[in-house]
């Protein structure tokens, strides 16, 4: 057993005593959970904007960066195909309608978030 575990065991030991001797647990009432229910609320309430909760809900605006991030790669796979870049994978081209495909999809998704978020926004 090493010396911190020791410790512990002798720590829980000597509150197991002092609860013996009080009758109850001295932190019986310091240790409790707060309700998830006014986190939120207080949340809503806070004008921080370092808040985990309020710019997880979209409280501080702004563009999220995973919609960054895939109007990035949908405007790479557009500029391949105006500069009409040849790519190949090994022995193997890769088709430009592979990439009008992945334009439409990775733009309509940023899009979509983007919308969702927005919408997440102005429910706040």
């Amino acid at each position: 057993m090493s010396s911190r575990a020791r410790r512990t065991a002798q720590h829980d030991e000597a509150e197991r005593q002092v609860a013996g001797v009080r009758g109850s647990n001295p932190w019986a009432e310091a240790i409790r959970e707060v309700p998830s229910a006014w986190l939120e609320d207080e949340t809503k309430k806070s004008p921080s904007p370092y808040s985990l909760l309020s710019s997880w809900k979209g409280g501080r605006g702004g563009v999220p960066a995973h919609v960054i991030v895939f109007w990035l790669i949908a405007l790479a796979q557009l500029l391949r195909i105006i500069l009409r870049v040849r790519v190949t994978a090994g022995s193997h081209e890769i088709p430009f309608w592979l990439s009008a495909v992945a334009f439409v999809v990775l733009g309509a998704l940023g899009m979509w978030l983007w919308r969702e978020r927005r919408a997440e926004r102005d429910e706040l």
